[in-house]
């Protein structure tokens, strides 16, 4: 069970939401290692055609909005919303 990510699965690929929010979801290397085992899922999953990874809360008061990173098997995008 991941200590520093949630993990939903939804039809076709999955969402990775970083959530540390008491340190303003700063990704450490237990939480790299969590969303790696999850991009690796993936990558190995003949049904799995991305990912989309987000933080759970505002980073900080001076973070307007949040960027959500897309990987699929194609290309990556940044996504701001």
């Amino acid at each position: 069970m991941p200590e520093d990510i949630k993990v939903e699965h939804q039809d076709g690929w999955i969402e990775v939401t970083i959530h540390r929010p008491d340190k303003l979801n700063a990704i450490r290397e237990q939480t790299a290692v969590e969303i790696l085992d999850v991009m690796t899922e993936v990558e190995n999953g003949r049904d799995l055609r991305g990912l989309i990874i987000t933080g759970s809360e505002k980073s900080g008061p001076n973070v307007p909005r949040q960027s959500h990173l897309i990987l699929d098997n194609q290309d990556t995008h940044i996504a701001n919303i």
